[in-house]
């Protein structure tokens, strides 16, 4: 059997074709939604739920793109990349491709094969002095020919769809907006977090009830076991509370990587993303510099954090812009985090991690 190459398979595949004929032709499996590969893109169907017919299309090539660098010597009914206007204009004609769109840079020509996809070439000058005919193909697209009326239904459904997860979304911020009473807010997360697993969404106002009846040690540990990709108003709770233990907040502030804050010098609006995290450091810092935790019976080392920031060589103004001014180095008391098993704490069985 002759030796092909992945280019040579690539190009004889057509919309309609199946993923299984994809996977050969790139002698490797591959489930994306599309699938790019020196120049060849492909693009498949939907899932079930984002079908409007409720059919299954996901393995199914819808569209295929074609552009540099692919290998030029590859054709599609007549065409290839790099071809000349001039030369594609015989072909152009004996396959009744209409033309969209042109100006002195640049052209569109599209219609149908001899079975049955649409094609859709894209011609480029090479530079500003070249006439129409001197134009190369930079672009080939094959897709499939949908019924009637079927792309404007599939735009519809996915618009709703869109709007559907942003509307939950939302709703699941919602959280973020109470800021005048915490256990509010603590319970409007609690009600709308939207579990990843096998947890019920009961899980969390089962946690967001067990934190507020614990005391300021279960506090502690609760800090260590939160998921943070869940939300971070357990964590904002627990260090706006009056008995919140200083080693409690450090461990809170520290998870929030001032070392990657130092160069906002402290500026909310310089902060590209994590911004939630920003501003949850920050109020640990402003509460710690402020006296607001009296309580220090939980043991902290904040050495080993620090010399992780020290390895960035932050300036002074960074340290002061970032770090809590009356730190110390380690808080004596009470042991109480994974490597002793919390101190012998009960953690809950409901804990969201």
């Amino acid at each position: 059997m002759p030796f092909t190459s992945a280019e040579s398979r690539l190009a004889k595949l057509r919309p309609l074709d199946n993923r299984q004929a994809a996977e050969k032709a790139l002698a490797r499996p591959n489930n994306a939604p599309c699938i790019f590969e020196r120049g060849f893109s492909l693009y498949f169907g939907d899932p079930v739920d984002r079908h409007p017919d409720g059919i299954c299309t996901k393995d199914v090539i819808e569209r295929i793109s074609v552009e540099h660098p692919f290998p030029s010597r590859h054709k599609f009914y007549g065409f290839h990349i790099g071809m000349a206007f001039a030369a594609a204009a015989k072909q152009i004609s004996s396959l009744g491709l209409r033309c969209d769109s042109t100006n002195a840079k640049q052209s569109c020509y599209s219609g149908m094969t001899p079975d049955s996809f649409n094609i859709a070439l894209h011609f480029v000058a090479g530079d500003e002095n070249a006439s129409v005919d001197e134009t190369r193909i930079a672009h080939i697209t094959l897709s499939r020919v949908y019924p009637e009326g079927f792309l404007e239904r599939r735009t519809a459904l996915h618009q709703r769809l869109t709007d559907e997860i942003q509307s939950r979304t939302d709703r699941a911020n919602a959280w973020k907006l109470i800021t005048d009473d915490d256990d509010a807010m603590l319970m409007d997360w609690a009600s709308h977090s939207k579990p990843w697993d096998d947890y019920s969404e009961s899980e969390f106002v089962k946690f967001a009830n067990w934190l507020k009846s614990a005391g300021p040690d279960e506090r502690h540990m609760a800090a260590f076991l939160c998921n943070w990709d869940y939300g971070l108003a357990p964590l904002i709770w627990i260090v706006r509370q009056d008995d919140c233990d200083i080693a409690t907040a450090l461990y809170v502030f520290f998870g929030c990587d001032p070392a990657y804050h130092l160069e906002f010098e402290g500026d909310r609006s310089r902060v590209s993303h994590s911004i939630e995290a920003f501003d949850l450091m920050m109020e640990a810092k402003d509460r710690m510099e402020n006296g607001f935790y009296e309580r220090s019976e939980i043991y902290f080392d904040t050495q080993n954090d620090m010399r992780i920031i020290a390895k960035y060589k932050p300036t002074q103004r960074q340290l002061d812009a970032v770090l809590p001014k009356n730190i110390k180095p380690v808080y004596e008391g009470r042991r109480i985090d994974r490597e002793n098993r919390f101190g012998g704490l009960r953690s809950p069985s409901f804990v969201i991690d």
